[in-house]
């Protein structure tokens, strides 16, 4: 086979797992999603030192840009499941979406009152995370009625409007990965560590194409809690340290379909 045609067998190829998202039977669809945002975290530590009998509860906040990249698979609700609900219950045909997040470029930095007053304790943690969340997407069309019985119209730029946008609310659970660094010209804590994290979140999606969405959202996450050692200048421990972490962020993205199929079960 020449070159030639050896391009437009793989065009064709790509043209038709292209085209199968937009297929009448491809209820089920695999994306691609990239998201850009602001993260405003907050981080409380405490700690104590035995030696001095000192201890001191604090926290800072700070902002911080985030970027987000993940791989999921939407599927309608109505049949997630292969089997049939009892008494013909017959659930909605909403895309419910099952990804894997990457998110990272969290900085956290800031200053608080220190175990040597009047010198602060100065902080900054560094984070990411790997998440599996799922998401709920509800479509706003249904809007369309009630506003029309309660105005006796619906405006025709807000149909359309609502015709192409949804709300979506769901949750996550994974693995954040936090770098932190604390100093007071005395003490010193610094490390890395491994945490189970979770997070909720909300928003509206609109759809720009059959295959691209726009997204807007709101994300609470936590990070957990670090336990570590408070050292002193010689490098000895002088008493436990505790960093608890959280964040809101607020996030804009783009959703892109890449490939719709029919469910195994069909």
């Amino acid at each position: 086979m020449t070159p030639h045609r050896h391009r437009l067998v793989v065009f064709a190829l790509c043209a038709g797992l292209w085209g199968g998202a937009g297929t009448a039977n491809a209820d089920w669809v695999l994306y691609l999603s990239g998201e850009m945002g602001t993260s405003s975290g907050t981080v409380d530590w405490s700690g104590e030192t035995s030696l001095l009998a000192r201890s001191r509860s604090e926290s800072y906040g700070d902002s911080s840009p985030l970027l987000s990249g993940a791989f999921g698979i939407a599927i309608p609700l109505d049949e997630v499941t292969p089997w049939e609900f009892p008494y013909d219950v017959r659930l909605p045909h909403w895309p419910l979406r099952f990804e894997m997040e990457f998110t990272g470029l969290r900085h956290f930095a800031g200053r608080s009152n220190g175990f040597t007053i009047p010198i602060d304790m100065s902080g900054s943690t560094d984070s990411w995370s790997m998440m599996f969340d799922f998401w709920q997407d509800v479509p706003m069309r249904g809007l369309n009625g009630p506003i029309a019985r309660a105005f006796g119209r619906t405006p025709r730029w807000l149909v359309k409007t609502l015709d192409n946008m949804t709300f979506f609310a769901g949750a996550g659970v994974g693995m954040a990965g936090v770098d932190y660094s604390f100093e007071d010209g005395v003490h010193l804590v610094e490390g890395d560590t491994y945490n189970f994290a979770w997070q909720a979140g909300t928003g509206f999606g609109y759809s720009l194409t059959k295959a691209v969405t726009l997204s807007f959202g709101y994300r609470y996450f936590d990070y957990g809690s670090v336990e570590t050692d408070l050292i002193d200048s010689s490098l000895v421990i002088v008493g436990p340290f505790s960093i608890g972490q959280s964040s809101h962020e607020f996030r804009v993205g783009l959703r892109f379909d890449i490939w719709g199929f029919r469910g195994p079960w069909l």
